[in-house]
């Protein structure tokens, strides 16, 4: 399973110590720290952006939460 997050750089290092943590008692396998985004999830972002403008102008709230089953 792959798990991407935005994280704040004032507690940045503060969860990087917690992931070696997790690392050293093999919770996760790795992690890697990514700077930016590559074309295609900027292009998604961007595909999303452009989505969210005519969502909020029908008058529909969307709530949406997603669950991740590692079956």
């Amino acid at each position: 399973m792959q798990l991407q997050l935005n994280v704040n750089d004032f507690k940045a290092n503060i969860f990087l110590e917690l992931l070696d943590v997790f690392k050293k008692d093999k919770l996760i396998n790795d992690y890697k720290v990514i700077n930016s985004y590559n074309d295609d999830e900027q292009d998604i972002l961007d595909d999303l952006k452009e989505l969210q403008a005519p969502l909020k102008s029908s008058g529909h709230k969307i709530d949406k939460f997603i669950q991740i089953n590692d079956d």
